[in-house]
């Protein structure tokens, strides 16, 4: 792929994230690369399909849509880059009423798919992106504003910078949470209804508190911690023995004196096959072991 590769572009940090289609291939997403990165792992062959694409860092990780397409998650782009595997055609999408999103500004950052819905997190954004494909068509659109999505008080006028930078869907699917970054609070997105409610205690450590973790055999969510003293813990509501008043629980799991004053601590983890999560260490110097609680069959949402 070297030589394909050579042609990828001039200014480095060619693809951020790709996906396994359905028929094998994987398809790399364009940061700094003018064109999608198509890799056949049965030959080894490495090709481009679609358009050129100028700019940069125009899409922050791909979601696989329930259509069997991949939708790149606009970061300086001006819309949804949109890949098919069955015929490798490559498209840019615009939101439902033919606008394009403004470009730059750094706008979302990685994102999940909840049955037929993908949810882009919000960075500098202020709203979140949504792809919905149950119709055929893909439908682009945004939910919630800036009065619901803030970064915190630590972050200058006018702030709104790196709000959101990741998060995990429920058991049920029915909701997705996103883990603070440099926003205080826990915001939850309905997936039935596309609402965005703030949810538990504001966190006050400042920025990169959170960015990626996982929903457990528990029903919990647990997010790891950069700059956050402790994991964070979510408890949606309806898990049987811990949330009987119909609430969601909010809280930081302390994680060892150690680990207070620790910047840059993880940078991501693994869900082991003993159902334990790792977190995977930038600077700190051990491995943390999440060990959730008893395993439950199904999540009750009154």
């Amino acid at each position: 792929g070297e030589e394909v590769l050579a042609h990828a572009g001039t200014m480095g940090w060619y693809y951020h994230g790709g996906n396994l289609a359905a028929n094998g291939m994987m398809y790399a997403v364009p940061g700094n690369a003018d064109r999608v990165l198509k890799v056949d792992p049965r030959t080894d062959e490495v090709s481009f399909i679609g358009p050129t694409f100028p700019g940069k860092q125009k899409w922050y990780g791909g979601v696989l849509g329930s259509d069997g397409r991949i939708y790149g998650v606009p970061h300086n782009a001006p819309g949804v880059l949109q890949i098919d595997p069955a015929t490798d055609g490559v498209a840019m999408l615009t939101l439902e009423d033919g606008l394009s999103l403004p470009e730059g500004k750094w706008k979302w950052h990685g994102g999940l798919r909840a049955g037929n819905k993908m949810y882009f997190y919000p960075s500098n954004a202020d709203s979140v992106l949504v792809v919905d494909t149950s119709s055929g068509a893909p439908r682009v659109y945004m939910t919630g504003d800036a009065g619901v999505l803030q970064s915190g008080r630590h972050r200058p006028p006018p702030g709104g910078e790196y709000k959101y930078l990741g998060g995990a869907l429920t058991m049920d699917e029915r909701y997705v949470y996103m883990f603070p970054c440099d926003a205080e609070r826990v915001c939850r997105i309905d997936t039935e209804t596309d609402e965005l409610k703030l949810v538990g205690p504001p966190l006050l450590d400042g920025a990169n508190k959170y960015q990626n973790g996982f929903c457990s055999h528990d029903g919990c969510l647990y997010a790891i911690p950069q700059r956050a003293v402790g994991v964070l813990r979510i408890v949606p509501p309806g898990v049987e023995g811990i949330t009987e008043d119909g609430e969601e629980h909010v809280d930081v799991m302390h994680c060892g004196e150690g680990m207070v004053d620790l910047k840059e601590k993880f940078e991501g983890g693994a869900m082991g096959l003993d159902g334990c999560i790792y977190c995977i260490p930038l600077r700190c110097k051990q491995v943390v072991k999440i060990i959730p609680g008893p395993s439950i069959v199904e999540v009750k949402v009154r």
